[in-house]
């Protein structure tokens, strides 16, 4: 597999996270009497991710089927969290950055998309949405990615070894059902979303951070194949 076959493997992964995150703070942007419309229109930009997903699951199961290390599976894990994290810092705490690409997007997404929420996007923790949304983040992303990496060590597995991953995968879903989403929506509802949109962002971030560790830390641990 080339060089540049990595690489967009890793950018879509990247993508498929960033588009998740940046699709919470667009609704956080909407008034009361605009959540609706925001929602509809958010959707269809957060469908965008799929696409980065599934382009990601198709290069690393080809990847796998066609011999890539577990070394080489960590790196293209290991640059695609480097690069998602990257992003996020600078949409937290530069504030102009994602006020500018928030404007951009909802201008592509809503005709008339001029009236906006303010939203507060750093670095908060101080609630119990920042510890389950890094939780559930964590696991979604181990989910997705550990599997892949198993899968190069023990190629004659790879059926099983992708059932557990869904099942790693499912410990973060029922998180975000649970916690996450329910948290997010019901402050949509009392207009407190622009407020606790932060938590949930430094959560993300934090998974992100936690993530690129592992398979770094995979990387020294882990021998040659």
């Amino acid at each position: 597999m080339a060089a540049y076959w990595w690489l967009i493997a890793a950018v879509c992964f990247s993508l498929t996270l960033i588009i998740e995150t940046s699709s919470w703070c667009l609704r956080a942007r909407a008034k009361v009497t605009t959540q609706g419309l925001y929602n509809s229109r958010v959707n269809i930009y957060l469908y965008s991710a799929r696409f980065f997903y599934l382009l990601f699951m198709v290069l690393m199961a080809w990847a796998v089927d066609n011999g890539a290390t577990h070394r080489e599976i960590l790196k293209i894990i290991s640059v695609a969290a480097g690069l998602s994290l990257i992003v996020h810092i600078i949409y937290i705490f530069v504030d102009g950055v994602s006020k500018a690409v928030d404007r951009q997007i909802l201008a592509v997404l809503i005709a008339d998309s001029d009236d906006r929420q303010e939203v507060s996007l750093r670095f908060k923790v101080d609630n119990p949405l920042f510890g389950w949304s890094t939780f559930s983040s964590f696991f979604l992303m181990i989910g997705v990615t550990l599997p892949f990496v198993i899968a190069a060590l023990f190629p004659d597995s790879r059926m099983m070894i992708s059932s557990l991953g869904q099942a790693v995968n499912a410990v973060g879903t029922v998180i975000v059902l649970f916690r996450v989403d329910y948290a997010m929506y019901q402050s949509m509802d009392t207009g407190r979303l622009p407020d606790l949109v932060g938590f949930f962002v430094a959560g993300r971030l934090a998974a992100l951070a936690a993530v690129l560790i592992v398979a770094i830390f995979g990387l020294f641990v882990m021998g040659p194949a």
